[in-house]
């Protein structure tokens, strides 16, 4: 067995390094301390300066939360970063496996980080509100929420639909209720026989004396083509912006009013008609070739 044996010199003389080296050391510790402290404090006014900046430009508050967060961390990370730079740790290594692992989260998360960069975008930009009515990727409804991962809406069935925040910014947005007015239309057919001038007169005026309908603008008519059986008309009108059952109750009226002011003007609105016409030329060729005859009728 080899014995092992440390004189007290050779120990004094390695604490006497150890203390040499802790005491070169020590400076930049406590340095990169000092630095840590100043962006744990930076970080700290950096979440509240974003949270107050996002909520006065989108009026929501868990987009500024979101976004304060997101600062706060990312201060935080500096902080580290620049802490552990002033201590002496060599960073190369360590920036290699959070570039790695960054890459890698990216790419398994990329859904994920597009609904998070569209969902800010939503929030500051501000297409539309909550509480709005919108048609988004073919599905329309009221905006319950927007958060930033996805939109809320609330169809006028009473389903809840989800929609990802990166289809809404994908897909065309139609936004009903951002205009104080909205414009509605009532088709109806007058015979043939029937004199249009008067049909268009009596729908215009039927139209514009629901109480509802806006006289700005005004009551539009118009023949808009000739039918297999009428000629075809189009009334507009406009209303004021109200909720979505108040508007089709209004057309409604208008529907009933103009109706009622055709048949007064004894107006007739046609049932579709088809008319066959059968020539005795072809039922003769018919009969010779072997054929069924039809007789006309």
């Amino acid at each position: 067995m080899v014995g092992f044996f440390v004189s007290f010199t050779d120990v004094e003389q390695a604490f006497s390094r150890f203390m040499e080296n802790l005491i070169g050391v020590l400076p930049r510790l406590a340095l990169a301390v000092l630095a840590f402290v100043a962006f744990v404090v930076l970080a700290k006014l950096s979440r509240r300066w974003i949270h107050s900046g996002m909520v006065r430009a989108t009026k929501d508050e868990r987009a500024g939360n979101a976004m304060g967060a997101l600062a706060r961390y990312a201060v935080l990370f500096l902080g580290v970063v620049v802490a552990l730079a002033i201590a002496g740790v060599s960073l190369s290594a360590m920036m290699i496996g959070i570039g790695a692992v960054g890459f890698a989260l990216a790419f398994a998360l990329q859904e994920t980080i597009a609904d998070f960069i569209s969902g800010m975008l939503i929030l500051i930009t501000r297409p539309f509100a909550r509480q709005d009515t919108v048609e988004i990727n073919g599905e329309q409804g009221n905006v319950e929420q927007i958060n930033v991962r996805s939109t809320k809406l609330r169809t006028f069935d009473g389903l809840k639909i989800e929609v990802p925040n990166r289809s809404v910014l994908a897909n065309n947005i139609t936004v009903f209720s951002e205009h104080p007015k909205r414009r509605f239309e009532v088709a109806v057919g007058i015979g043939y026989d029937a004199d249009i001038g008067a049909g268009l007169k009596a729908a215009q005026r039927a139209a514009a004396s629901v109480e509802e309908v806006l006289e700005d603008p005004p009551v539009e008519a118009f023949v808009s083509g000739l039918g297999g059986s009428s000629v075809d008309l189009i009334v507009r009108f406009w209303v004021p912006r109200s909720p979505r059952g108040t508007m089709l109750a209004i057309q409604g009226e208008v529907v009933r009013a103009v109706k009622e002011a055709l048949d007064e003007e004894a107006i007739d609105i046609p049932f579709p008609i088809r008319t066959v016409y059968l020539h005795e030329e072809a039922n003769r060729g018919l009969g010779e070739e072997g054929g069924e005859v039809v007789p006309p009728h």
